[in-house]
């Protein structure tokens, strides 16, 4: 029924905004602009989680890192919203944010050539660690619910990419 998405303000900036199809109307859910990355929503369409990213200048390349944030999509229906920093920008990156159930996020962590497939527990604020490779670059991530698998996509130093299955329950890996 909803998808979510940027409209940008400027080159760098922009503000999440929330279709909704069945009636044409649309929410702007962000109070502030800001660098966001893509948006997920969670299973019960409550939340949504994406990155911010701490600069940018469209004329040359800066040091910038990436943090992980959520806001209430029930509370931004009514009016724009603070977003509420999950992990905050660091040394390492977060890309490709998926929910695996109402209280917890996977994504990617890279940091200094190494990358990780983690998990947040919303409730906690823990971070464990789900998946590694040390071999091969983590590139993408998504989650299929029905499965209750995470699909890693991971590429090696001659740029092969495999698709590594990550079941959540079991703990268990299969790489095709």
């Amino acid at each position: 029924r909803y998808i979510v998405f940027n409209r940008f303000v400027n080159v760098c900036l922009s503000h999440l905004w929330v279709k909704d199809l069945q009636q044409n109307k649309e929410y702007q859910v962000t109070r502030e602009p800001g660098i966001y990355g893509a948006a997920a929503w969670s299973p019960d369409g409550n939340q949504l989680a994406f990155t911010t990213e701490s600069a940018c200048d469209e004329y040359k390349p800066i040091k910038s890192c990436r943090s992980i944030s959520a806001i209430s999509f029930l509370l931004a229906k009514t009016e724009p919203q603070e977003s509420r920093e999950l992990i905050a920008c660091g040394a390492p990156n977060y890309y490709d944010i998926n929910w695996i159930n109402n209280n917890s996020l996977a994504f990617i962590e890279y940091r200094a050539s190494q990358s990780n497939v983690n998990l947040l527990t919303l409730d906690t604020g823990v971070v464990n660690k789900l998946y590694n490779d040390k071999s091969n670059a983590i590139t993408s991530l998504d989650y299929s619910n029905r499965n209750k698998q995470l699909a890693i996509i991971v590429r090696d130093n001659m740029q092969k990419s495999s698709v590594v299955f990550y079941n959540v329950e079991t703990q268990t890996t299969k790489q095709i």
